[in-house]
Order: structure tokens, then sequence, then C-alpha cells
């Protein structure tokens, strides 16, 4: 399988799609979040990611994992097809009553056909 490129990974609070332009419109970008106790139920967040170099259909999967990498918080995923490699694929995750455990570096993944092919950071955070 050739690679394809992720060429933007954004965690954000909501996500709207303009039905006349197509436009995505990313509110409330961040890198950590906090808590004041743990566990921690985050009722709504979103990921945005925007991917090239794609070939033909494929499945792309976003999980939020412990720091471990492999122990799944939470997972969603979406079929794309690329008509062209030079196409840019768009899509928002929309996440829903995610459970942190306790304060950690969460690993917020991008999978192509079970391939990982990126990773960044979400800091969570005690408050004060």
């Amino acid at each position: 399988m050739v690679r394809p490129q992720v060429i933007a990974l954004l965690v954000c609070d909501a996500v709207h799609r303009d039905p006349s332009t197509g436009k995505h419109f990313l509110m409330g970008c961040f890198n950590a979040l906090t808590a004041r106790s743990f566990p921690a139920r985050h009722p709504y967040l979103a990921v945005h990611v925007a991917v090239t170099e794609g070939y033909g259909a494929l499945r792309l999967e976003v999980r939020l994992a412990r720091p471990d990498g492999e122990t799944i918080i939470h997972r969603l995923s979406a079929d794309v097809t690329f008509p062209d490699p030079r196409t840019v694929a768009e899509l928002s995750f929309q996440f829903t009553d995610v459970v942190f455990p306790g304060p950690e570096e969460v690993r917020v993944q991008v999978r192509a056909d079970d391939e990982l092919v990126m990773e960044r950071r979400l800091q969570i955070l005690p408050a004060g």
C-alpha cells in the first residue's frame, strides 16, 4: 500500500461544514484539555483530518489511544475514495462522551487501512 499523506490533523471543539461552499470551519482548536477530577467525561470533541496521495478506496480511522499507543479510548472511521492521488480529502470525526481515565498524554492517531500514517499528542491535565 502507498501511504497517504496527512496534511492536517487538528483537534477542536466543533467543525461546521458550510453546505453551499463545502468549506470546513474549525471552532476552538486546542492541544490540551483540563479536568477537575478523573475519570473525566468530555462531552464533545472533533478531529479534522486532511489527507492526500491516496490511491483508490481506503478506510480512514481516527483513534484516541492511551500513551502506549495500543489501548484505544475511542475510535471512529470513514471510507474514502481518491479518484486521483492529487485529491485532498477533508474529513471531520465527531467524538461524543469520551472518558479520559486520568491525566496523561493521549495519542490522536490517523490510520489508513489499519496502518498508522500520523500521530499527535493531546495533553489531558488536572485543572488548577
